[in-house]
């Protein structure tokens, strides 16, 4: 009888070799049983359940000891079975000798993969969270300490899917102290930085499609409620500053269609199509109330700022208030159709948007409505709040529009494609973003409704988007070149035109200078020569008066001669002086014609320069602003090539840690199968000596088969 109980746990501890090299699965049937039948049952067994333990059967196994669970799948670290077998905790398992370390990491391994009970299962993982959730209450509404959150270096940049077609995003979410946004995309989630407006990470959702998505009161973590329409519907929380999904809650058979985390972080809500308004402890990931009131699928649900209250709105318009903890009803209100969003502005303030075109106020204390005003004919899709207290809206009439906390209107922004899914303010309320039903993403300044830009829900990889930008920048290049070329065309027009002014001024001057030279000349010629002649002419007159009067003919004649010189002289000279005369009178007449040309043509000429001045002042400008393209366009491709830098990184250390866990997988199994094959060769021996005619033949099969999987271990080790 021992014989054969020896014979059949060896063959099950053999087969439970063969499968960790064709499938990297741990089950109980074919691993873990064998290890309990060998060194656990004795004491934890149906009959002799020591500690109120029993791991004879799998179901008994997952039902624990008499404290409780001591297996957490998913989570070998929180496992008490698994801490006992490993000796990290006390009380241990076996009490003195440790278990082989093979078949530990096999335990662990089982743990880890989901708590199969055979190939056929599905795993259980456990949804409780790695870390506490819950937050000091003090610190709920205020600005966190150090820098605001922001997904720094841990999440991939390039999309986990892209499509030919983008979608519609139904959620959308702001940080409330930090420059992120996060948008749903298909099956992920896409963070971008509001500051940028570059992709700053992005998450999966593997679990269909992200509806709805909250950050929480800190700004730290984001959860994203969504699923698959009636298959499933689930909440998961992740840190985006490690990149970490640290919770998921809700199995349930539908999607989930809105979903919150309370201030403090111990509670998540969320509600679908099964009209059911969930709340969990994100403590243990259980559901701690199971609320059904409403008629219809829950749209919209959150919770006020002090964790107090959660509001929940359907597609019917039913409208309820519920205390977070007990879970009771405090109040309900009405909208004329499906509730599209909620907003707390104070404690007790709940402000609430419709598909009926109406938002509302309410006083939860009070039970009491405080206003009601239109805001989008068609009606209202979404309602977002900024940390300031002004309200954004979008509806069916193709607007988003900005309203003050009493909701007076304060700008529209316009959707120039299809109608809005919804719209967001910035963290800062500097920027209004939405999406519409073609799945195209508009940014517009807040404080003149101007549009900035249209983000990606579908966005290229990152290496194509670094060369692309590296083409942007080389046309904006080109752009900055044509733009100095038009500018110093008119600069030189003007250079050109002002040169004309001064040749005008230099004619004049010119002029001046011969009249003023003329002049001189003439005045020095009459002085120095046409006077004096004048006077020579009149002392020869005089003489020759005086010889005819003496009657002296010999004087006559020598007066008459001198008179005669002296009045060729003087003749002389008058021509001298009439040519000077003539050229002087020339250059005053070229003076007055260059003087009345200089006028005309300045005139014209400042004119011109004038809007050649203006002209300059637009092409200066186009320079300019081409050049602040140009510098942004070289901006973003050098965050680019940043991101392109990182993004091939992260992708490098993921496939390294892949590997290494392969590796690590292939290295457990290979140790496995040694092990195997060494109790396997041991049992061989001992079975040889005590009845060799009956054992030989099957414990040969048995061992060469060990021996096979080993060899089959190290090749893929090898590999």
């Amino acid at each position: 009888m021992n014989k054969k109980i020896k014979t059949a746990t060896l063959s099950l501890g053999l087969i439970a070799a063969g499968p960790l090299f064709a499938a990297d699965k741990v089950t109980y049937q074919d691993q873990i049983l064998p290890i309990f039948r060998n060194k656990c049952l004795k004491c934890h067994n149906a009959d002799k359940m020591k500690a109120d333990l029993d791991l004879s059967t799998y179901d008994a196994a997952i039902q624990g000891s008499g404290n409780g669970p001591v297996l957490v799948g998913g989570d070998p670290d929180e496992s008490m079975l698994y801490k006992a077998v490993a000796h990290l905790e006390k009380p241990t398992m076996p009490p003195k000798d440790k278990l082989p370390e093979n078949e530990i990491e096999l335990i662990k391994k089982w743990v880890a993969g989901g708590l199969l009970m055979n190939s056929g299962s599905k795993a259980m993982i456990t949804s409780k969270p790695k870390v506490n959730l819950a937050l000091d209450p003090d610190s709920l509404g205020k600005r966190p300490e150090g820098p605001p959150p922001m997904p720094n270096e841990v999440f991939a940049l390039d999309s986990y899917i892209r499509t030919a077609r983008t979608s519609v995003s139904t959620g959308m979410a702001v940080s409330p102290w930090s420059p992120l946004i996060a948008i749903g995309g298909q099956r992920q989630v896409l963070l971008y930085n509001t500051d940028t407006l570059n992709v700053a990470g992005i998450i999966p959702f593997n679990e269909g499609f992200p509806h709805s998505m909250k950050f929480s009161a800190n700004g730290k973590l984001l959860i994203i409620g969504g699923g698959r329409g009636a298959n499933l519907g689930i909440s998961t929380v992740w840190d985006i500053t490690k990149g970490e999904q640290i919770l998921t809650v809700g199995d349930d058979l539908d999607a989930v269609l809105a979903t919150d985390i309370s201030p403090d972080q111990r509670f998540i809500a969320h509600g679908g199509p099964d009209r059911f308004l969930r709340i969990f402890s994100t403590e243990t990931g259980e559901v701690v109330h199971k609320i059904k009131k409403h008629t219809d699928w829950v749209t919209a649900v959150r919770f006020s700022t002090d964790g107090k209250y959660v509001a929940s709105g359907d597609r019917n318009g039913g409208l309820h208030i519920w205390e977070t903890e007990p879970g009771q009803r405090v109040c309900s209100f009405s909208h004329g159709n499906r509730v599209t969003g909620f907003e707390w502005a104070t404690t007790n303030i709940v402000v609430s948007a419709s598909m009926d075109g109406n938002s509302k106020i309410f006083n939860v204390d009070e039970a009491r409505q405080l206003k009601s005003w239109g805001t989008h004919s068609g009606g209202a899709s979404s309602l977002a709040r900024t940390m300031s207290g002004l309200l954004v809206t979008s509806g069916r009439n193709k607007r988003a529009t900005l309203w003050d906390g009493n909701g007076g209107k304060k700008r529209d922004f316009v959707f120039p494609g299809d109608i809005p899914s919804q719209a967001v303010p910035s963290h800062d309320g500097k920027l209004v973003i939405g999406s519409d039903w073609n799945g195209v993403v508009y940014v517009w300044n807040a404080a003149d409704g101007k549009e900035i830009k249209r983000l990606s829900l579908n966005p290229k990889p990152v290496a194509e988007q670094y060369i692309m930008a590296l083409k942007v920048v080389e046309e904006k290049a080109a752009a900055v070149k044509v733009a100095e070329v038009a500018h110093k065309v008119v600069l030189d027009k003007i250079a050109k035109t002002k040169a004309q002014m001064i040749a005008l001024d230099t004619a004049v001057t010119m002029r001046q200078k011969a009249v003023a030279d003329s002049k001189a000349a003439l005045d020095k010629l009459v002085a120095e020569k046409q006077k004096p002649a004048q006077a020579a002419v009149a002392a020869s007159n005089k003489a020759l008066a005086t010889a005819k009067a003496a009657n002296d003919a010999e004087v006559i004649k020598v007066a008459q001669a001198n008179k005669a010189n002296a009045d060729k002289a003087l003749t002389t000279i008058n021509t001298e002086v009439a040519q000077a005369t003539t050229v002087n009178s020339a250059a005053n007449k070229a003076l007055v014609n260059a003087q009345a040309a200089a006028k005309t043509g300045k005139a014209a000429l400042t004119k011109q320069i004038a809007g050649l001045t203006k002209a300059t002042a637009t092409e200066q400008a186009k320079v300019t602003a081409a050049g602040a393209v140009l510098t942004a366009a070289q901006k973003d491709a050098d965050l680019l090539h940043i991101n392109k830098s990182y993004s091939e990184y992260y992708k490098a250390r993921n496939e390294i840690a892949g590997q290494e866990a392969k590796l690590a997988g292939l290295q457990a199994a290979a140790k496995a199968a040694q092990a195997v094959l060494d109790s396997t060769k041991a049992s061989l021996e001992t079975a040889q000596k005590t009845d060799l005619k009956v054992l030989k033949s099957d414990k040969l099969a048995v061992f060469n088969k060990a021996k096979e999987n080993k060899i089959a271990a190290d090749q893929a080790l090898a590999s």
